[in-house]
């Protein structure tokens, strides 16, 4: 299991994505973050304060249930079984990094 934040998990694939990509290889996921938005795509994920942007994490159905009722600025930690999309960032163009198959494990609520 890969253990980290959301603002670690930026700050990590700023400094070097492809170390990134190698420490996680085919690990699941635990990450830490504060609720920046609970409600993108209908409840379908949640996303993560970072430092520079936001750290989108895709829940599984049953996870969406779980994390239903999750408020803005709620710390929650998610278990997520891959790394969906990482992105640099490019001109005016934030990066994008995004876990994929997420899961609650606790919740600030």
């Amino acid at each position: 299991m890969y253990k980290t934040t959301a603002e670690a998990l930026q700050r990590d694939f700023q400094t070097n994505p492809d170390e990134l990509m190698r420490k996680i290889g085919g690990a699941v996921i635990e990450i830490t973050g504060t609720v920046d938005n609970a409600g993108i795509a209908e409840g379908g994920a949640l996303q993560l304060s970072g430092d520079s942007w936001n750290v989108t994490a895709w829940l599984t159905p049953e996870g969406a249930v779980t994390a239903r009722g999750t408020k803005k600025r709620a710390r929650i930690t998610l278990r997520c079984d891959r790394v969906g999309t990482l992105v640099a960032a490019s001109g005016r163009r934030p990066a994008v990094v995004e876990v994929r198959d997420c899961k609650p494990v606790n919740s600030g609520g």
